[in-house]
């Protein structure tokens, strides 16, 4: 695996859709669905995973946010372990 990505933009890009295309075809969803409006559990689910593992990859906040249409404090809620989203879940009400 790689540790960091010092590639071009092209190169990023297309390491990032191979990553969202293996977590869509894991979830039997399409890549719509990643970056739709929809929160049902299952979409959110898969848009933590792929958060999580282009996080790993070396990619910023706001090249994630790019790829699934959110914008960086929800890419932050991603990013945080299961107990602090449920702290912060039980913190907003």
């Amino acid at each position: 695996m790689i540790d960091t990505l010092p590639l071009s933009i092209a190169g990023r890009r297309e390491i990032a859709e191979a990553i969202l295309h293996k977590i869509i075809r894991a979830h039997g969803m399409a890549m719509s669905h990643l970056t739709s409006k929809c929160r049902w559990k299952e979409y959110v689910a898969a848009r933590i995973e792929a958060a999580q593992k282009l996080n790993a990859m070396g990619f910023n906040r706001d090249e994630i946010g790019g790829f699934l249409a959110r914008d960086p404090s929800t890419i932050n809620y991603y990013l945080m372990t299961p107990e602090e989203r449920h702290q912060s879940n039980q913190r907003a009400g």
